[in-house]
């Protein structure tokens, strides 16, 4: 295939061989000694980023949100996280576990639910902002999607623009807020408007009114909104909603926020421990599914067998997220959004839509702290009161080398110098405190006088650091000519695609070889069929067998209830519900998500650096090659032994025993399944 001479063979900008990207960046430098606010921190993501940052980087000190609760204070839930197998290398350092402070706050609350004291030490304090926490349940009801979806992460944003030294924001959404978006379709880093006929909706205007209905009248309107725009989920609704939020707020304030779009997200390649799931969502619950025996028959996929499943590994987020912060806080986004066309508003999508429904909301944050207006010494944004969409598009199109972007002071390293647990049992339907980020919903205590952020300036333990060139952390607060917003997909499926089929398989021979003493399966895994490469799914023989599982599962439960094996009984249940919700045609979107921001990053990224952070995972390769020594030692492992790692991984979740580390896989002479999982505490 002829390729234009500008692009590569994945569709990025094409470089001589050798030839350095320009305006380099470093995580370590923009994180050291920098202070960070992050939401989500109990969540797999979450908790991920904070690894990953603490371990990697010398950050001076890391806020975390947290609710109380009525058996432990904010900060317990924090030092008993801290204490958890994620954290097992850096977990007996105490000079790094001090750098965490747990600030009492509650995401469903004016202001965070934050003290005055703890709201104007982080407006004098945080750097960088990560807001990670999100209820991710699939199906919730409406209202609760977007009161912690949307709601949750305006009042986020709120909080930025009192923040008076914000280097860089970064929210995480998910690759699938376009999953609305026609199949076969390719989607890019960009905005993709809802439209009605050929006029443009605003998203707020939609959460707005979604939010002042009945709980009824609200699901029945949200029901109306996801079929009319085909979403197959109220959580894609809701977290499209709320990057139309992000998108619009900083267009209007120039804030210097970015959109971290993960897919599939699974198990860790690396670092913590490869194979480590955290949670059942996505993958990781059909992998589950697989070893529980929900599979009895070929008849039973509802999922096409090469459908691509863009699956990615856990760390490789957390670095992606990281990677963001740094390349903003460097004052990359303009480069980075000319270069890739990333974090555009996608004009005239399907519908031809011509303007807006309701006209762009403007965006006023109520203050945080201090009187009227913004906090006290806050960000005057009037300087971008002029930076429209089309403003940015232009300096996109333009080419626009302006501002703090490209290789000048404070972009290159080379110048001088959650969560949604909170909900009430009845609502979370089934979600447990592993699976989402710490939304601090319905906090049992009202913040009050001072807190947590105050006592660690009062005692100096976040001190500014000194000031110093290249725009690192603890760089003087400048104004610098607003930046484009920019959006990057941490995605898998457009650089080396999984499909279904080697995904079931790989389960299916890791089963067979090391058995699965949680199987529902008469006969266990030795009947366990592979599945066909020509089959297409029956969706009344995928009905039948949803219905016998049901029956099946409801039968065991009640069992295992009766017997007192309540933990067991949940695992077999929740396992049950993301097969029911995964197995099904409605989630084989058939889209392929381009991640030319990602591979920017990875191209601009200090060298050094990619050994510590994952940001591309590839295809393995037979020999290695020069390049390869300063690439992250996970990123050529390939999807089959990554595979096998998680099943380790998600059965060691499901059973409480390790797996033997290398196992013949039977009728395959001198083939074995070998793995890299290791248990840890």
């Amino acid at each position: 295939m002829d390729l234009p001479a500008t692009l590569d063979a994945w569709g990025s900008p094409a470089r001589a061989a050798g030839e350095p990207a320009p305006g380099r960046f470093s995580i370590k430098q923009q994180f050291a000694g920098a202070t960070v606010f992050l939401t989500g921190a109990t969540g797999y993501i979450g908790g991920l980023v904070l690894e990953s940052m603490l371990r990697t980087t010398e950050v001076a000190r890391v806020f975390v949100l947290l609710r109380g609760k009525k058996s432990q204070s904010a900060q317990q839930r924090c030092d008993k996280l801290l204490q958890g197998p994620t954290f097992h290398l850096v977990r007996d350092k105490p000079e790094i576990l001090a750098k965490v402070v747990a600030v009492a706050g509650d995401l469903s609350e004016p202001g965070l639910g934050l003290s005055a004291a703890d709201a104007e030490a982080l407006a004098e304090q945080v750097d960088i902002l990560i807001h990670s926490a999100a209820d991710i349940r699939l199906e919730a009801p409406i209202q609760e999607t977007v009161r912690a979806n949307y709601v949750g992460t305006k009042r986020v944003v709120e909080l930025a623009l009192q923040l008076r030294r914000l280097r860089s924001m970064v929210h995480v959404s998910t690759a699938y807020v376009n999953i609305n978006q026609p199949a076969h379709t390719t989607l890019h880093e960009r905005i993709y408007p809802l439209s009605i006929g050929e006029v443009e909706v605003d998203g707020e205007t939609i959460a707005e009114e979604l939010l002042s209905l009945s709980e009824r009248d609200a699901n029945w309107r949200g029901q109306f909104y996801t079929r009319l725009w085909g979403f197959p989920n109220t959580y894609c609704l809701g977290k499209h909603l709320a990057e139309q939020m992000v998108y619009r707020v900083q267009k209007t304030t120039g804030l210097p926020i970015a959109i971290l779009r993960p897919s599939l997200v699974t198990g860790v390649a690396g670092l913590p421990w490869p194979g480590y799931c955290g949670n059942y969502a996505g993958p990781s619950g059909m992998g589950a599914a697989v070893a529980i025996g929900f599979f009895p028959a070929l008849t039973s996929h509802g999922i096409r067998p090469f459908s691509v499943w863009d699956a990615v590994p856990g760390d490789l987020v957390a670095s992606a997220i990281l990677a963001t912060a740094a390349a903003a806080a460097a004052g990359l986004q303009r480069d980075i959004a000319r270069t890739t066309g990333s974090g555009a508003w996608e004009r005239g999508g399907p519908g031809g839509a011509r303007g807006a429904l309701s006209g762009p909301p403007a965006f006023v944050a109520p203050p945080l702290v201090g009187g009227g207006g913004l906090a006290k010494g806050g960000r005057d944004m009037s300087f971008v009161s002029a930076f429209t969409d089309d403003t940015a598009l232009g300096l996109i199109a333009a080419g626009s080398t302006g501002g703090a972007g490209g290789s000048g002071p404070g972009s290159s390293s080379r110048s001088s110098g959650g969560d949604a647990s909170d909900m009430s049992p009845t609502a979370r339907s089934g979600a447990s405190d592993d699976v989402v980020g710490d939304l601090g919903l319905h906090a049992d205590q009202p913040a009050k006088g001072g807190g947590a952020a105050a006592a660690a300036a009062a005692k100096g333990a976040a001190k500014p650091a000194p000031v110093r060139a290249g725009g690192g952390a603890g760089a003087a607060p400048r104004v610098r000519p607003p930046q484009p917003l920019i959006i990057v997909h941490a995605t898998t499926g457009t650089t080396y695609p999984a499909t279904m089929f080697e995904a079931y398989n790989t389960a299916v021979d890791f089963l067979k070889a090391t058995g699965s003493p949680v199987s529902i399966l008469a006969g266990g895994m030795r009947w366990l069929p592979y599945m066909s490469a020509t089959r297409e799914p029956d969706m009344r023989l995928v009905r039948f067998w949803v219905m016998y599982n049901w029956i099946k599962v409801t039968a065991v439960c009640f069992l295992l209830r009766l017997f007192g094996l309540t933990k067991a009984a949940h695992k077999l249940s929740v396992g049950f519900q993301q097969w029911a919700m995964n197995n099904h045609p409605k989630n084989d979107t058939q889209l392929l998500f381009a991640c030319a921001a990602l591979r920017e990053l990875h191209a601009r990224i200090e060298p050094a650096e990619r050994r510590d952070y994952l940001l591309t995972f590839e295809p393995p390769r037979q020999g290695a090659r020069d390049e390869e020594e300063l690439e992250h030692p996970q990123a050529r492992i390939g999807w089959r032994q990554y595979s096998i790692n998680c099943m380790a991984g998600i059965m060691r979740m499901l059973t409480g025993a390790n797996v033997p580390n290398k196992v013949a896989v039977p009728g395959r002479p001198g083939e074995f399944i070998e793995h890299q999982y290791m248990h840890i505490r």
